[in-house]
């Protein structure tokens, strides 16, 4: 959330696995990590039909999980069942809600 934002005009959210990576943190207010085990990402890639070693690829070009979490004002678990992760994000959104009115 932008802070000019908080003034009523809206927000704007980024989706963007190399945020730390390109700077882009430093134009938010705040940041949610969503996180999810290797091995989860794993299982999900497979699904997806990726080539092997595409995961790796993409992980050498971003920061370690522990450096996102650390940077994070929020931490959404997303290896958890999807009703639970929506909760999780409900929660963050409503606490962005409070900042902005």
């Amino acid at each position: 959330i932008r802070r000019e934002l908080r003034r009523g005009r809206g927000w704007i959210v980024v989706d963007a696995a190399l945020l730390f990576e390109t700077g882009i943190d430093a134009l938010c207010d705040r940041v949610a990590y969503v996180h999810v085990p290797r091995a989860e990402r794993i299982r999900r890639i497979r699904k997806r039909g990726w080539a092997p070693g595409e995961l790796a690829r993409r992980e050498r070009l971003q920061r370690p999980p522990a450096y996102k979490r650390s940077k994070a004002d929020f931490v959404i678990d997303n290896a958890v069942s999807r009703s639970r992760t929506r909760s999780q994000a409900r929660k963050v959104f409503d606490e962005l809600r409070k900042l902005v009115r």
